[in-house]
């Protein structure tokens, strides 16, 4: 999805220039980099990093408590976010 978001965002980037990876590991329960690097020495980087299950508890009890108040049917995230 990041590298969708990513074409879609710019024209000028091109999917099979847009390398995506990801590492588990230890106690790093979420942690997403992006970076932007440029054939000229530039590199901009946007990271987020959770230390902690409890957000992602919270995040699923909040989304719990919307579903339970919707009418049956198949819903993603899309749904709830755009809420």
């Amino acid at each position: 999805m990041i590298k969708e978001a990513l074409v879609n965002a710019n024209p000028r980037l091109h999917e099979e220039n847009v390398n995506i990876c990801s590492i588990r590991g230890g106690n790093i329960f979420g942690e997403h980099e992006v970076i932007f690097a440029n054939c000229k020495d530039e590199v901009v980087t946007f990271r987020h990093q959770v230390s902690s299950r409890e957000t992602f508890a919270d995040g699923a009890i909040e989304v719990s408590c919307w579903l339970v108040k919707q009418e049956n049917g198949m819903y993603n995230m899309d749904d709830f976010c755009g809420n």
